[in-house]
C-alpha cells in the first residue's frame, strides 16, 4: 500500500469541474439556446464558481503570454484605467457598475425570450424615432430625449410584463449561434476604446474580453442573468485587486 488515501469529495469535485468545462466547450463549438435558464440554486452557484475558475485559468495564461511578449521587447499600449487614479468611486464603477450595465446591454436579451428582447427593440425604436423627430423639427434635444426616454421605459416595462413566461422566439433559437458569437464580438470590440492606439495589434489585447464574453454568454442562457453578472463582477474584482496590489508594490 502506498499510504495515500483518495478523497471521494475531491474526486467528485474534480469530476464536476471537468464536466462543467466540457459542457462549456461543447456549447462554444455548437451553441444551442435552452428553452429556459435553470435559475438560481446552490448547484447553479457552484457551477458559476467552476466557470470562474476556468476564467481565471484562461486569464492567467493570457497574462503570462503578455508578460513574455513584453520581455521580448513588445511595447504594450497604455490602458485608460492605467492612467486613472484608483479612487473608491472608480473601483465601484469598475467592479459593480460596469458589469451590470455591460451584461444588460450585451447579454440581457440573449435568452431570446420576448419579455427580454422587447425592451431592447423598444429602446432602439425610441432612439431612431428621436433622431428622426429632432432632425425634422429642430426641437431642443434634451426635451425630446427625456420624453422619449420616459415613454420607452414605460413601454418596455409594460411589454416585459405582458410577454412574461413566453418561450424564446423560434427565429432566435434557429439563429442563436450567430447572436451568441456577435454578442461576444461586440463585447470585445467595445473594449478597444480602452486603448489609445489604433494598430491592428490592439485586437490581440481584447482576446481576454472575447474569452470572458463566451463564458458570460454561456452562463447567461444556462443559469440566468444573475449568473453572467456575478461572473463579470468576480472577473473585474480580480483584476482591480491585481491593479491595487501592483500600485502598492510600485
Amino acid at each position: 500500500m502506498s499510504g495515500k488515501v483518495s478523497s471521494p469529495v475531491s474526486h467528485q469535485g474534480g469530476h464536476l469541474i471537468k464536466a462543467q468545462w466540457h459542457s462549456f466547450l461543447a456549447f462554444v463549438r455548437k451553441p444551442v439556446l435552452p428553452a429556459r435558464a435553470s435559475g438560481f440554486s446552490g448547484s447553479a452557484a457552484a457551477s458559476v464558481l467552476r466557470l470562474f475558475m476556468l476564467d481565471l485559468i484562461l486569464m492567467t495564461v493570457l497574462i503570462g503570454a503578455a508578460l513574455a511578449a513584453s520581455r521580448l521587447g513588445f511595447a504594450m499600449p497604455d490602458t485608460a484605467l492605467g492612467n486613472m487614479e484608483l479612487s473608491l468611486p472608480l473601483i465601484a464603477l469598475v467592479v459593480l457598475g460596469a458589469p451590470v450595465v455591460e451584461e444588460l446591454l450585451f447579454r440581457g436579451w440573449l435568452s431570446g425570450r420576448p419579455a427580454h428582447v422587447a425592451p431592447y427593440l423598444i429602446g432602439i425604436a425610441a432612439a431612431l424615432l428621436g433622431a428622426v423627430i429632432m432632425r425634422a423639427s429642430g426641437w431642443p434635444q434634451p426635451y425630446v430625449a427625456a420624453a422619449l426616454g420616459v415613454a420607452a421605459i414605460i413601454a418596455a416595462a409594460v411589454g416585459a410584463w405582458a410577454l412574461r413566461g413566453r418561450p424564446p422566439f423560434g427565429w432566435f433559437q434557429r439563429h442563436f449561434r450567430w447572436f451568441y458569437y456577435l454578442s461576444t464580438i461586440a463585447f470585445a470590440a467595445v473594449h478597444l476604446s480602452n486603448y489609445d492606439e489604433s494598430s491592428p495589434f490592439v485586437l490581440l489585447l481584447v482576446i481576454p474580453q472575447a474569452l470572458a464574453g463566451l463564458i458570460f454568454g454561456f452562463a447567461r442562457v444556462t443559469y440566468g442573468l444573475w449568473a453572467n453578472i456575478a461572473l463579470h463582477i468576480l472577473h473585474n474584482s480580480t483584476f482591480i485587486s491585481l491593479a491595487l496590489i501592483s500600485a502598492e508594490l510600485t
